[in-house]
């Protein structure tokens, strides 16, 4: 059992909320029910940063779902006034609906000419048509010489070669994220930069294009699986992060003089702990709402009920195994430094075991001064089975009720009682 903590134990303290669709919103909700129970404090709202007090949970990291809750969080909203708004009812938040979740996308023509162009370049294993599309071939119109005509011709041979009529067809998410991108600029109320938040706030998002985390905020830099992205408004970063592939079409961003496009922040590297040991958080909380099913006799077997579930119990496979890899992979990293330490005490003196060890931790990537606690549901016929995008008050409800328990228990085992 952990020893005990509080939290005013604690004076840089993250949480990073992870997805699983309009239903980890609510699990999240219930973290942070649980969490204040116990002492913890949010900084919120817009304005000047100051140094946060001791429990006060001053910096948030959010991919997908999870960039939704900390986006409410960070702008200032109150659990019951996010509670009241998806109920439909009177708050300070603006109504989310269905239809402002799912909008359809719609592509123009210059989308499929770009298809068709990138479908023949990529069969013929060479550009075919250079740079930005066929007006970019030379145009024997213009009285130029044979050569030019004689390329125009090489050209169109190689087109008609390797042109499919697939080509032309388009299998593309039917829907887009402009809704919520609309959404969150009107909850955020006309602030639009990271900067103008008191928290700080850190949106994840995966490329596309390369095996890379953008991390959206106020902050920039590169590291190896990482990169800070600073001057994207805060609404386009929340659109980024929540495209989730099959459902919505990703979201581009114009970076590096052209538009990289941006997918769900769960892919790639949603539960390591890399911007809390950055900005040198001492404790660092860590919600996770994807939890695979397991077996109950009342339900059976997956199998029995379909190929939906079975494809949803892989996702979440997938991505709880990844959870739970981050948090072993962390304990495995602080049991291996306590037996070297344990093995040098005897033979060196306090300092050297100091230095030693700051010298083992950074080897490892981890951080000595910091505490790592992950919150995640552990019993789930409720959770699994939900409607993923049902915002009925039954099942919002339920979700709050069943999540702020199962919170309350992860951080009693995490040695956080309440007070």
């Amino acid at each position: 059992m952990p020893t005990a903590s509080r939290a005013t134990d604690f004076r840089r303290i993250a949480l990073r909320s992870t997805g699983g669709k309009v239903k980890a919103i609510f699990w999240h909700l219930g973290v942070r029910c649980a969490l204040e129970a116990r002492g913890f404090t949010f900084t919120s709202g817009f304005g000047a940063r100051t140094e946060p007090k001791p429990g006060e949970i001053s910096l948030l990291v959010g991919s997908s779902a999870g960039a939704i809750f900390s986006l409410l969080v960070a702008a200032g909203y109150e659990v019951q006034e996010i509670l009241e708004s998806f109920l439909g009812r009177k708050s300070r938040l603006p109504r989310i609906q269905t239809s402002t979740v799912f909008q359809r996308h719609r592509r123009g023509i210059l989308g499929y000419v770009r298809r068709v162009r990138n479908a023949v370049n990529l069969r013929a294993g060479e550009e075919i048509f250079p740079g930005s599309g066929v007006g970019s071939v030379p145009d024997p119109g213009d009285g130029e010489d044979q050569q030019i005509e004689a390329e125009y011709r090489l050209t169109l041979r190689k087109f008609l070669h390797y042109f499919k009529l697939r080509d032309l067809l388009v299998l593309r998410s039917r829907y887009s994220t402009s809704g919520m991108e609309g959404w969150f600029r009107e909850l955020l109320a006309g602030h639009e930069s990271f900067e103008e938040l008191r928290t700080r706030l850190f949106i994840l998002a995966s490329n596309l294009d390369m095996p890379q985390t953008a991390v959206f905020g106020a902050d920039s830099g590169d590291h190896v699986w990482y990169r800070y992205v600073s001057g994207v408004p805060i609404a386009r970063a929340g659109a980024c992060s929540m495209a989730i592939p099959s459902i919505f079409n990703p979201v581009s961003v114009r970076m590096d003089g052209r538009k990289h496009y941006f997918i769900d922040g769960d892919v790639y590297n949603a539960t390591e702990t890399m911007i809390e040991n950055d900005h040198g958080c001492d404790l660092a909380i860590i919600s996770s709402f994807e939890a695979p099913y397991r077996f109950h006799p009342a339900i059976g077997s997956l199998h029995h009920l379909g190929l939906p579930f079975e494809i949803a119990q892989t996702i979440a496979l997938t991505i709880y195994s990844r959870f739970m890899h981050a948090r072993n992979a962390a304990r495995a990293k602080w049991a291996g430094l306590q037996a070297a330490r344990d093995a040098l005490a005897p033979y060196v003196d306090e300092e050297t075991l100091e230095r030693e060890s700051k010298r083992i931790a950074a080897a490892l990537d981890m951080s000595l001064e910091m505490k790592i606690i992950h919150v995640h549901p552990y019993k789930n016929p409720l959770l699994f089975f939900g409607n993923a995008f049902d915002l009925s008050p039954r099942s919002l409800g339920k979700m709050l009720v069943e999540a702020s328990l199962q919170a309350s228990d992860c951080l009693d085992r995490e040695g956080f009682p309440m007070i």
